[in-house]
């Protein structure tokens, strides 16, 4: 979906878990961003939960950097970098923090093929 300039769409739950089950028919698969509530299945059937938990600070520094980059089109996107996305970002942003105690007893479930990964240095060990 989508190039440069096209409306973005978002998939109402039942259409998001009829496509992971799509997806989930080829078995591999990675998947990034926001939980959604549709999302839970994924966690039950991942072999691995990578949990890219930065400080909030950097995750604040690299949205400014991302946007940039978009804007100035050094890196490549499928939305219009615009003010407003880079709003939505800082929202989704603080929307996970406000609802990170909410993620976190929901990641205690899956504690046994979780991997957090908080700087550079757990990354690199996690390898």
């Amino acid at each position: 979906m989508g190039g440069e300039g096209e409306e973005r769409y978002k998939r109402s739950d039942s259409e998001q878990l009829n496509r992971i089950l799509e997806i989930d028919k080829r078995g591999h698969w990675i998947i990034e961003g926001t939980y959604r509530e549709s999302q839970k299945c994924l966690f039950d059937m991942a072999d691995k939960i990578i949990f890219l938990d930065t400080p909030l600070h950097i995750r604040r520094m690299r949205i400014i950097t991302r946007i940039l980059k978009q804007k100035f089109r050094i890196e490549k996107c499928n939305y219009n970098p615009t003010f407003e996305m880079l709003k939505n970002m800082f929202k989704w942003t603080k929307d996970f923090e406000d609802k990170r105690d909410k993620y976190e007893n929901m990641l205690l479930c899956y504690e046994d093929k979780l991997i957090r990964i908080k700087n550079v240095k757990e990354l690199n060990m996690n390898i």
